[in-house]
């Protein structure tokens, strides 16, 4: 077994959020082709597409928390692992000018599904 599976990868990714008073809603969608390089034992390229959904309250000041969920596809399908689950954290946010924000974030993954089997803890 070797731990020298090296890939290139291109793709387009995009992310919008919505705001409303003290909710938001975040989505991040991408789209990516890997392709095995040269250089690693790679045989195989394969197509990743991911999905996350995060809805955020604003709690108090900078402290929100947030529900949401993630699934990651990969095609073929075990050429990497796929996996899907329901999230929860929280996050504390500060603006620092414009356009500029630092955040902490925090989560859980529960009832997490992979395709390869396993189990997150």
């Amino acid at each position: 077994m070797s731990a020298d599976l090296h890939y290139r990868g291109s793709g387009i990714a995009g992310s919008a959020t919505l705001q409303w008073k003290k909710f938001s809603a975040d989505v991040v969608l991408s789209k990516l082709k890997y392709k095995p390089s040269n250089d690693g034992t790679a045989t195989k390229e394969f197509d990743a597409s991911e999905v996350d959904v995060r809805l955020r309250y604003y709690i108090t000041g900078p402290v929100s928390g947030e529900l949401g969920f993630m699934n990651r596809k990969a095609d073929p399908e075990f050429e990497a692992q796929s996996v899907g689950a329901v999230t929860a954290g929280a996050q504390m946010a500060y603006l620092l000018g414009p356009g500029v924000r630092m955040a902490l974030s925090g989560g859980l993954m529960f009832g997490s599904k992979y395709s390869g089997g396993g189990s997150t803890s």
